[in-house]
């Protein structure tokens, strides 16, 4: 058994870990249901380490074996898809004005759509 701030932790207790509340938390992030860029750029967090603010592949011995392979990938996808595609809003098409109001349904999409046209 163990405590850990405060909570006593008896033998063989199974501890579910939320990820979503520690991304959501408001003593670590100021205004938290509010994605802002700037928490991110230039900011030293590693994801596979003890910083906990994200964890995005989990963490210890149930995290995610492909987090290698992910990071790899993630710059050629996000440059093929700048590359190969012209982005286009609809509506009025000026994107400072696109909406990124979510609305409710199984996959929350945005307000205003987002096309990718193949180039």
């Amino acid at each position: 058994a163990c405590t850990i701030s405060g909570y006593h932790i008896p033998n063989k207790m199974r501890l579910m870990v939320s990820v979503w509340a520690i991304g959501r938390d408001p003593d670590v992030w100021e205004d938290p249901l509010t994605f802002k860029l700037e928490r991110f750029v230039g900011k030293d967090i590693d994801i596979k380490g003890r910083d906990f603010e994200v964890l995005p592949f989990g963490e210890g011995r149930r995290g995610c074996p492909g987090v290698g392979l992910a990071m790899a990938n993630i710059e050629l996808v996000l440059a093929w898809l700048v590359h190969c595609f012209d982005w286009t809003i609809e509506g009025n098409g000026i994107p400072s004005e696109l909406d990124m109001t979510e609305i409710f349904r199984n996959n929350i999409p945005r307000k205003d759509n987002l096309f990718a046209v193949p180039t």
